[in-house]
């Protein structure tokens, strides 16, 4: 457990262990659960509360060991330096890690997201299992690729969603395009039955004033006259 007194307010940053609470949560006192024999990193930044935290605020990385009867301590007054080959700093905002000259970095406090320069990575706690070599870098770019596409989701989604609208407002249109097209087509092939059935009216007269006629004269050749009117 590390805690502090009335004056100061620790902002948890994270760890390669099990804590008592979540990465950019403030509090006087946290306790962290490490594997038994097994070391640990954490880091926290420790604010004067009789200051403005602009004044004074410093941020550690320290790390757990175990002492002789299987006991676990955390020497304050001795911090954890990143070796050379894996460059890393704590701030009072959170942790940052250079994998392949890419700067990746935890964000528990939502100002840190404004920076262009880091890619994050959602489990802040991943970045000090990396320090402590319980994570591979592989790991680290992974979860900061997956961060970012879902960062990006709501974006992605908004386009769909236009896409989506302007597709059923086309849809709609053509729908209205073809009940006009309907109703043009079904007037015109009225208009053209009309007209058949009048025609069909004209030639039943014909064949009605050509048969009362046929009473009188030459059958044969007014049945000739009746089909030509029909099959003309």
């Amino acid at each position: 457990m590390v805690r502090v007194d009335h004056t100061a307010l620790i902002t948890f940053l994270g760890a390669s262990c099990n804590a008592s609470i979540q990465p950019g949560n403030d509090c006087n006192s946290v306790t962290f659960f490490p594997m038994p024999n097994k070391p640990a990193l954490v880091a926290l930044a420790v604010w004067n509360r009789e200051k403005t935290p602009s004044d004074w605020v410093r941020a550690y990385f320290l790390d757990i060991t175990w002492k002789d009867g299987g006991l676990p301590w955390i020497d304050l007054d001795e911090a954890w330096i990143p070796s050379g080959d894996q460059p890393a700093q704590a701030s009072k905002w959170g942790v940052t890690v250079k994998i392949g000259g890419v700067t990746y970095g935890s964000c528990p406090n939502d100002i840190n997201r404004q920076s262009a320069m880091l890619r994050f990575v959602r489990d802040g706690n991943l970045l000090y299992r990396f320090l402590a070599g319980e994570a591979t870098a592989e790991e680290v770019v992974a979860a900061a690729e997956a961060f970012q596409e879902e960062e990006a989701w709501p974006t992605k989604y908004a386009a769909l969603q236009r896409l989506l609208n302007e597709e059923k407002s086309a849809f709609a249109q053509s729908q209205v395009e073809l009940r006009a097209k309907c109703r043009e087509s079904a007037k015109a092939m009225s208009k053209e039955a009309d007209a058949r059935i009048a025609e069909l009216h004209e030639a039943l007269r014909k064949i009605a004033r050509i048969a009362h006629s046929a009473r009188f004269g030459n059958r044969a050749k007014t049945l000739q006259t009746i089909l030509k009117i029909i099959w003309p």
